[in-house]
């Protein structure tokens, strides 16, 4: 069916006709907007001028002059022929003559000048004070337009109106007026120049009647010979048309050969032979010393479940919305690719060191685990990535690809859900690319509930028993094995995951107090807080909201906080104790002596323990160190409140510090830091704690 509409098969006569109307509607259209704009143009001309007049005008008159004789006309103290010949009213006509005088150049048409005053009774209502050259009118009321309102209430200096209809003369105007105004500045008086604007438009059209007749008559001269061009032009378009739809059909099926050799069907990615061939490119630069580059081999965890699970079908369309996702997070230059399977390729040319490539592959990993809503339900899904660096240490690009899939299966075999790369290519100029990535793997730990608590008891040297423990953390690193807190803990501390990892900590410690208490031992724990996390509004009623989910009584949580952490903002750190304070929760300060420590401090702020420094009793305790924790207990038994030592790590400091009747001690002396089970083992033993001289050495 020919769907081809009737008007485009007209024949070449009535096309020609057809368009020889279009350019005459065309031609008026032209000339009714030049019209306009010459209007436009001419007006806003004489406006700027006129408004240049009637500030020029404001500037001469004499505001005295011009007050006492507005004063006059407000009060309507003469009639206008008296006012009219008087002193005052004479000069001021004079000084508007000279300024009629001065501009020639807008003597034609009917050009005046006025003075307004505003009437002392009526608002939006004017006194009509003088006109030039012929009348005078005195005392005459007019409305005032808005304008004017605007002068006379302060709100503008100055207005230009383009065009002005005034029914007395029933002419139109153009209208520009100025302020006069008194030594204090507020306007006493509007002065206004206008123009006769009829004059200026009948001028401007009867040029513009002239002009028509030229532009219509070379229009019909031109059209004349179109004719027969528009009549050549129409026979050879449809020669033309068809050899450029047949060219167009063939270079589609050429592109489309092309991109289907070198791209995925189901996901439009690039293929194999595609990304292959670009990393090709980049390795025979980089060997010509072009920037590095870094291929990421990136697998989707169990995806042979969901296969199993939803069909090859349904499965098909998990790797279209990943396809889709992932290159959120990758530049224009970079490449993602599709080589088959539940795999997918990334060379990436946007990261210039490791950091860079270990902060692109975690960001492709949250990509991969943000909720999928499938079948009607939500589906989370994981993906495990390997990463090499090109081309160091590698032959050739074939190298290069097995590395980064050597790195792939490692992270797989680490328990997936993470990404790794061969720690030989990364030299000691790196390390922070190593650091970025050991961040990467603290975000997995925590979902995978990696980090644990190991507890190090603490000896009330009185009673000689253990009567609380300190909870301190450790990293089960599937690779490298039980991380101690200084192989990770200062490089969370420069991120917010210090934060996550203090609240995951917290959990696992409530739980632990839970435990103790229904085994019906009465144990304090100690938790450490970072500044972070210790300075933050809602933190009393968080830790009181754990303490009722977890059932527990908030007197066995201590929680143990730096002399930094507390004076970083004092007045903050002092309002958070007395919350938790208030909810039966202990405050301890941590390292006391190695900062801004003083015993005025320690009367300042209200703590309940105070752990005195290591660096106490590590030497031979001298006089000067003995004094110092004297002092301490002292202030202690005045203010009412515990003091630990910590750092014990031989029998001579502990008997040193039971000579001083200090209240507790912590260290390898006593025990060292181990899991719970160990702990409870040892509160099993016959007295309690064991005490042993070989406990002391180093950690």
């Amino acid at each position: 069916m020919n769907t081809v509409p009737r008007i485009l098969r007209w024949h070449p006569i009535r096309i020609i006709t057809a368009m020889s109307l279009t350019i005459l509607a065309g031609t008026l259209v032209i000339i009714y907007q030049s019209y306009h704009k010459s209007v436009k143009w001419r007006k806003d001309a004489i406006g700027h001028e006129l408004l240049a007049v009637a500030r020029t005008t404001a500037g001469l008159l004499d505001p005295i002059e011009l007050q006492a004789l507005a004063r006059r006309i407000q009060a309507g103290q003469a009639d206008q022929k008296r006012l009219a010949n008087s002193p005052q009213f004479l000069h001021l006509r004079s000084q508007l003559h000279r300024v009629v005088q001065a501009n020639q150049a807008l003597s034609f048409g009917q050009e005046n000048l006025y003075i307004f005053v505003p009437h002392p009774r009526k608002p939006h209502t004017v006194l009509w004070a003088v006109m030039l050259h012929q009348n005078t009118f005195i005392g005459e009321e007019y409305i005032a337009r808005p304008g004017m309102r605007q002068i006379l209430s302060g709100r503008n200096r100055s207005f230009y109106s383009d065009l002005f209809y005034s029914s007395a003369s029933r002419q139109r105007w153009i209208t520009a007026g100025a302020a006069v105004s008194d030594a204090a500045g507020r306007p006493i008086a509007v002065v206004e120049a206008a123009w006769d604007a009829d004059a200026v438009i009948a001028e401007i059209t009867a040029d513009l009647k002239t002009q028509s007749g030229i532009y219509i008559g070379a229009m019909l001269l031109a059209l004349s010979g179109v004719f027969f061009l528009l009549y050549l032009a129409r026979l050879m378009s449809r020669t033309m048309d068809g050899l450029k739809q047949e060219i167009e059909a063939r270079t589609r099926a050429e592109d489309q050969l092309l991109h289907d050799a070198l791209h995925d069907p189901l996901t439009s990615l690039p293929n194999r032979l595609l990304f292959q061939d670009r990393m090709q490119i980049l390795f025979t630069n980089r060997r010509m010393g072009g920037a590095p580059f870094f291929v990421l081999c990136l697998d989707l965890d169990h995806f042979k479940k969901s296969v199993d699970a939803f069909g090859q079908r349904e499965s098909d369309r998990l790797l279209i919305e990943i396809a889709r996702r992932l290159p959120v997070v990758l530049q224009r230059q970079d490449t993602l690719a599709r080589p088959g399977g539940d795999e997918f390729w990334i060379l990436l040319k946007s990261a210039r060191s490791w950091p860079d490539a270990a902060r692109t592959a975690q960001r492709l990993l949250a990509q991969v685990r943000e909720t999928i809503f499938f079948q009607g339900s939500t589906l989370k899904m994981t993906a495990s990535i390997g990463i090499a660096m090109g081309p160091e240490e590698h032959p050739n690009a074939d190298e290069l690809l097995r590395s980064a899939e050597r790195s792939l299966y490692q992270a797989k075999q680490a328990g997936r859900n993470r990404f790794f790369c061969d720690e030989k290519q990364i030299d000691l100029q790196q390390r922070a690319g190593q650091q970025l990535l050991l961040e990467g793997e603290m975000h997995t730990a925590l979902e995978q509930d990696q980090f644990i608590l190991y507890y190090q008891p603490v000896l009330d040297l009185r009673q000689n028993k253990i009567c609380g423990m300190e909870a301190l953390v450790r990293w089960q690193h599937p690779i490298r094995g039980l991380l101690a807190p200084d192989q990770f803990i200062p490089l969370a501390e420069d991120s917010d995951l210090i934060v996550q990892i203090g609240w995951h900590m917290m959990n696992h410690a409530m739980r632990t107090i839970q435990f103790l208490e229904q085994s019906g031992l009465d144990l304090y724990i100690a938790v450490n807080l970072a500044a972070r996390q210790f300075l933050e509004e809602d933190l009393p009623a968080n830790i009181a909201r754990l303490c009722e989910h977890y059932h527990i009584q908030a007197q066995h949580l201590e929680l143990e906080i730096t002399e930094s952490s507390a004076m970083r903002d004092k007045k903050l750190a002092m309002r958070l104790m007395e919350a938790l304070q208030a909810k039966d929760i202990r405050i301890a300060i941590d390292d006391f002596g190695t900062g801004y420590s003083s015993l005025g401090y320690l009367e300042e702020f209200s703590f309940d323990t105070v752990k005195i420094d290591r660096s106490f009793v590590r030497l031979r305790p001298d006089h000067k160190n003995t004094a110092i924790i004297r002092a301490v207990l002292a202030v202690a038994a005045a203010m009412n409140f515990k003091v630990t030592v910590e750092g014990v790590e031989n029998i001579e400091q502990l008997e040193y510090l039971r000579a001083l009747d200090c209240h507790r001690a912590q260290g390898f002396c006593i025990a060292r830091p181990m899991p719970l089970d160990s702990v409870l083992q040892l509160l099993d033993s016959p007295s309690g704690v064991v005490v042993r001289p070989d406990r002391a050495s180093h950690s």
